[in-house]
């Protein structure tokens, strides 16, 4: 196999500082409408038990954002669950 037939990579710093202190995703997905990725914490040590992180990539600027928060509590709510499940 030749170079010229390996997928071009483009590597990114994970930097998060100031945003996040520990590096555990739990989720990664592209966002074709944001042209972003978004990455979806995993015990991220500004959260709460009752909240979930979550944070963009934007790869043509080389920046991470924060995106939105999901609401434990009301998850579930909506499912009918009591606190202690």
């Amino acid at each position: 196999m030749k170079n010229s037939d390996l997928p071009h990579l483009t590597l990114f710093p994970w930097n998060l500082s100031g945003l996040v202190k520990e590096k555990r995703i739990e989720t990664l997905y592209y966002d074709s409408s944001l042209h972003k990725l978004v990455l979806i914490c995993k015990n991220c040590e500004q959260d709460t038990r009752k909240e979930v992180s979550s944070f963009t990539f934007d790869p043509s600027a080389n920046t991470f954002s924060p995106f939105f928060k999901i609401e434990v509590e009301n998850i579930k709510e909506q499912l009918g669950e009591d606190e202690n499940s």
